[in-house]
């Protein structure tokens, strides 16, 4: 589920990555040590490394990611509907020659195994076996057979095979578990990126640099797999605390983001049903 944090922390992500483009390990792009932050900073704390005062005075830059107070509003407008978000593919394959089915791969995710027997609907039943992330082929192939067994139905398993009776008409079939989202409510909060910086010079240089990064990233990729759209909406300068060293220069964003419920849903396989034909 998206939460204001998640947005602060994919914001402050592409904050970091466009000051430090190769990375951390080398010099950043303003060509001072950069600090990245969410919240509001530490003013004034000899013993904390990253408070405000002992940053700007080592001639460096602090960028906080604030979430400004009262700037927000309700913004839903979607039906809550259950959508898909993932639909996995298969790890495990079924080969069927004629009254045996050998199964083959590995269980990296959660998967039900049916075996359809039958040869039309009204006639046809699906018996499934769930297998976990623990199973192999072989016990996929043992777990159906007894299940098939105690349906009254003689299969048997030896290995990753699974044998059905001489009249029996089978079909394999696998289905996945896969992931759903419903969005119970969408908002709209005013960010700012709050640049700090210990001269006008730096501001300058490293203000283009953040600007430029944000901008470009209209869609905000979010944790739980949900975007976020994120828009310019003015800049603010600060010069009211030169006398102490502080330049600033605040970006303010709005980013509309959904509140998403995160699922598990498995594909049909089967439904069993009894169909009855009337004239």
């Amino acid at each position: 589920m998206a939460d204001l944090s998640d947005v602060e922390k994919a914001i402050a992500a592409i904050v970091a990555a466009a000051l430090y483009p190769n990375g951390t390990s080398q010099p950043s792009a303003v060509g001072v040590t950069c600090t990245v932050e969410r919240g509001w900073p530490i003013a004034a704390d000899a013993s904390v490394a990253g408070s405000l005062d002992n940053v700007l005075s080592a001639g460096n830059l602090l960028v906080t990611v604030f979430p400004m107070p009262g700037m927000e509003r309700n913004t839903t407008r979607f039906p809550t509907d259950i959508n898909t978000l993932n639909i996995p593919a298969p790890t495990i394959t079924a080969t069927v020659a004629g009254q045996n089915i050998t199964f083959a791969g590995t269980v990296s995710i959660a998967q039900n195994i049916g075996i359809t027997l039958g040869d039309f609907p009204p006639t046809q039943k699906t018996y499934v076996y769930a297998a976990a992330t623990s199973d192999t082929p072989a016990t996929i192939a043992a777990g159906l057979a007894a299940v098939l067994a105690a349906a009254g139905i003689a299969a048997t398993s030896s290995g990753a095979t699974l044998t059905l009776p001489a009249t029996a008409i089978g079909a394999p079939i696998v289905g996945v578990v896969g992931t759903t989202w419903q969005e119970l409510k969408r908002q709209e909060r005013a960010i700012a990126v709050m640049l700090w910086c210990p001269n006008p010079t730096l501001r300058d240089l490293a203000s283009p640099i953040v600007d430029v990064a944000l901008v470009q990233n209209e869609h905000l990729a979010l944790s739980d797999g949900s975007s976020a759209r994120m828009s310019y909406q003015r800049t603010l300068v600060f010069d009211d605390r030169q006398t102490v060293g502080y330049y600033r220069r605040d970006l303010i964003y709005m980013v509309e983001y959904p509140t998403v419920v995160l699922g598990t849903a498995a594909q049909i396989i089967s439904t069993n049903d009894t169909l009855t034909l009337t004239h």
